[in-house]
């Protein structure tokens, strides 16, 4: 399995407890050659934040059909965790912030990790 330390930071945002006190985690990623560097946090906290509202209607509408077929959102097993959600994400290219200022939101497909690290970048 693929990143499975970074599979285990996102189980542990997403547990209820820590979601509940909006844990995080700063992580810098290396996707693709490109650096993205960012707070990992929970997938609820990502899909209520006020710039992911349009992407919330669908999370909704599919949770709700999962609870229609099963009765309940079951659990996803770490190796068929697919999405890594970061608040106050950049990306990096050559030594610069984009965008400069704190407030994206990005999704990152855990997969397309090819290293990462504990931490944020900062300019200077």
């Amino acid at each position: 399995m693929k990143n499975g330390l970074l599979r285990l930071l996102v189980i542990d945002a997403n547990d209820p407890i820590n979601a509940e006190k909006k844990l995080s985690f700063s992580v810098t990623l290396s996707v693709g050659g490109q650096l993205i560097s960012g707070e990992l946090i929970s997938r609820n906290e990502f899909y209520n934040h006020s710039q992911n509202v349009p992407l919330k209607h669908y999370i909704d509408a599919i949770e709700e059909e999962e609870r229609k077929v099963s009765g309940e959102i079951k659990e996803t097993p770490i190796d068929k965790i697919n999405l890594i959600h970061l608040r106050n994400a950049s990306y990096w290219v050559n030594g610069s912030k984009i965008p400069s200022t704190n407030g994206t939101n990005i999704i990152v497909n855990i997969d397309s990790v090819d290293a990462f690290n504990m931490g944020m970048l900062n300019n200077g």
